[in-house]
């Protein structure tokens, strides 16, 4: 956010040019270390009204992590149907035992 900012205020202090002989703003040279925004992809999902989307399907389980926070699976898209069925059979014996461990800490804890 510092260097927008700081490209935001170079751009406002440099004088604007014009090409006389177009009528063309001439942009400050701030402007090219500015990247450009990506193109819009072909691959975006379209979806009907009514429809409905399994996120697990792209985004992964979820993992509980020991300190109860929740993650993902960075890889879940490259992973084989194998990977994932593996995947999914673990985490959820895993899960399982982390979200017992964390009620009865939290039982103990009110106690």
């Amino acid at each position: 956010a510092g260097q927008e900012q700081c490209l935001w205020q170079m751009a406002e202090e440099s004088p604007s040019n014009s090409n006389t002989d177009t009528g063309e703003e001439v942009r400050p040279s701030v402007w090219s270390s500015v990247p450009a925004l990506p193109a819009p992809s072909d691959a975006a999902t379209q979806l009907q009204v009514g429809e409905t989307v399994s996120l697990e399907d792209r985004l992964g389980p979820l993992v509980v992590n020991a300190d109860g926070s929740l993650s993902r699976i960075a890889n879940w898209e490259n992973m084989t149907e194998a990977e994932k069925a593996n995947t999914i059979r673990v985490l959820g014996r895993r899960n399982g035992i982390r979200l017992a461990n964390l009620n009865s800490m939290q039982a103990g804890d009110s106690n």
